[in-house]
């Protein structure tokens, strides 16, 4: 039987680069997010390259909802990995002495308690199962404090909490969580220098869900950084 990814908050870049090297590999992938044409889209950009894929319209911010169809996917179809990489609106960042309840809200619904709504459908089956990965994706204000994130960063930084207290929850099952950091901006193009090649990345989280050997990386411009007693 073949193996299945599930991505979460799928669209362009590092998701659709992760998609063409977990289909490269034998799975198919489940394209989860907001935007049906545009998952659509991502398909139908697979199955020409020859990967199988099928898309879930799905509001990340409806949690029960989410949760609901995680998992009913992963009981029709066992997940073997999932990705969580819904991002954020970078576009909205304010300074943090500008933070406020409104403008902080949606990156908590989107990042932490999304996140929560997929491992609540997740975790549990694959300890276990006795296998299955979750990473889950972040950028660089999860791990930095920065002033100009002031609305963006708590929301990753909860992210990175809850990603490694899952993996520690996990160790000794089988099963197996892990947070991906990806400090810069990824290329939509040919990389330029400082830019992150979303090949490479998508790369790197092949290996980490193959493999299961860490429980962070963080990838930079300058290469990756596994920190320590994330092995």
């Amino acid at each position: 039987m073949g193996r299945e990814l599930l991505i979460v908050g799928a669209g362009p870049g590092l998701s659709l680069a992760s998609a063409r090297r977990f289909g490269a590999e034998g799975y198919r992938v489940h394209l989860l997010g907001r935007s049906q044409e545009r998952l659509e889209g991502l398909r139908d950009v697979l199955a020409a390259e020859g990967a199988e894929a099928e898309v879930h319209p799905a509001d990340i911010t409806d949690h029960a909802a989410l949760t609901a169809l995680v998992e009913d996917l992963d009981r029709e179809t066992p997940l073997d990995a999932c990705i969580f990489q819904p991002g954020g609106r970078s576009g909205d960042l304010v300074d943090v002495l500008d933070a406020t309840v409104a403008n902080v809200r949606h990156n908590l619904e989107l990042l932490v308690l999304g996140a929560v709504a997929v491992g609540a459908a997740l975790a549990g089956p694959m300890a276990r199962r006795g296998s299955g990965t979750l990473v889950f994706v972040g950028g660089g204000s999860a791990r930095l404090p920065l002033r100009d994130f002031g609305n963006l960063g708590m929301a990753m930084a909860g992210l990175r909490n809850y990603a490694l207290t899952l993996s520690a929850a996990l160790s000794g099952t089988g099963a197996h969580a892990a947070f991906y950091t990806v400090a810069g901006m990824i290329a939509t193009a040919t990389p330029e220098p400082g830019q992150l090649d979303p090949q490479e990345l998508a790369a790197r989280m092949w290996t980490l869900v193959d493999g299961q050997d860490a429980r962070e990386v963080l990838m930079t411009p300058q290469g990756e950084i596994v920190p320590k007693g994330a092995r």
